[in-house]
């Protein structure tokens, strides 16, 4: 479950805990207000700083803007690299094309990500780029030489069929309706965004790290729903513009390291994006598999689990 976890869900922005808190602009305001509510024991400048990013994001209909994603070693140095776009209108649509350009996994450099909801369902569309499957039978080769020097026997190659299943097209989806009903509202903590950043923060852990004239940096500790995700702990540093009230940077960190850091840049504001933008149809060819239910499962097998 753990491994579907940090492979699946964290390495979107994510489309994944960041790149969408998937419902979008309209829900800024209530999560800002929420957010309010629950730093009501804390200092004045939390709430101060809090109440002045609700009234900043109330006239935001729609916004873009570009995210650069780093995820990193323990040691500090890039392991893997994304970039793309997302966009977000409201009441809750949300729209993400993240490109992968680096990545020590093999046949992942060049893959595509879209990810889109509709307001309903929750859209995941990956396009791995060509060459990609050879690409990772080649890696897989090698580390087959590798086992068998180790003594490991029946390793296989990878088959030319599985080689170009890796390069088709794949989607899936997930009804949000039915995991909001679960506990496990994906649109509230799938990931901190631009305009919905405390998405995936328990409020009531929020502090101002510093503040400057031109923004806000936050601390916080996850959410109990989205450490549903997550595969290890974490705690969150959130950069946010003064002038829009909007998230310019999230860092994840692990053990006081930055484990992950998406940078935001080139935000409009009431663009006026088209709704057809946030719809999903799948390519001819192309089979959706609806994940609902092996999420709600996993969940459950792991709720049921001895603590």
């Amino acid at each position: 479950m753990k491994r579907r976890q940090e492979c699946g869900w964290k390495a979107l922005v994510g489309v994944a805990v960041i790149c969408g808190a998937l419902c979008g602009v309209a829900a800024a305001g209530e999560a800002a207000s929420q957010a309010v509510a629950g730093a009501g024991g804390q200092d004045g400048a939390v709430a101060a700083a809090l109440q002045a990013i609700e009234q900043k994001l109330k006239p935001i209909e729609d916004c873009s803007c570009v995210i650069r994603r780093t995820m990193f070693k323990p040691n500090g140095t890039p392991a893997i690299l994304e970039s793309g776009e997302l966009c977000f209108k409201r009441p809750n649509l949300f729209f993400s094309k993240i490109t992968t350009q680096q990545t020590p996994i093999g046949g992942l450099n060049g893959s595509v990500t879209y990810s889109i909801i509709d307001g309903k369902t929750l859209w995941m569309h990956t396009q791995n780029a060509p060459g990609s499957g050879q690409e990772l039978a080649n890696q897989g080769q090698t580390l087959a030489a590798k086992a068998k020097g180790k003594g490991a026997k029946n390793v296989r190659p990878m088959s030319p069929e599985a080689i170009k299943e890796h390069e088709a097209p794949k989607a899936s989806s997930l009804d949000l309706g039915r995991l909001k009903q679960a506990g496990l509202d994906m649109t509230l903590m799938f990931c901190p965004d631009v305009a919905h950043p405390f998405g995936a923060c328990d409020r009531a852990s929020l502090a101002i790290e510093r503040q400057d004239g031109e923004e806000w940096v936050f601390t916080a500790r996850p959410s109990a729903e989205a450490m549903k995700l997550a595969a290890q702990a974490y705690s969150l540093r959130l950069t946010l513009g003064k002038q829009d009230g909007l998230l310019r940077k999230a860092e994840f960190l692990k053990e006081n390291k930055i484990d992950r850091s998406d940078v935001i840049s080139q935000v409009k504001i009431n663009s006026g994006l088209k709704n057809e933008l946030f719809m999903y149809v799948p390519p001819p060819g192309v089979v959706v598999k609806d994940g609902t239910a092996d999420l709600l499962q996993g969940l459950a097998q792991e709720k049921a689990q001895p603590q």
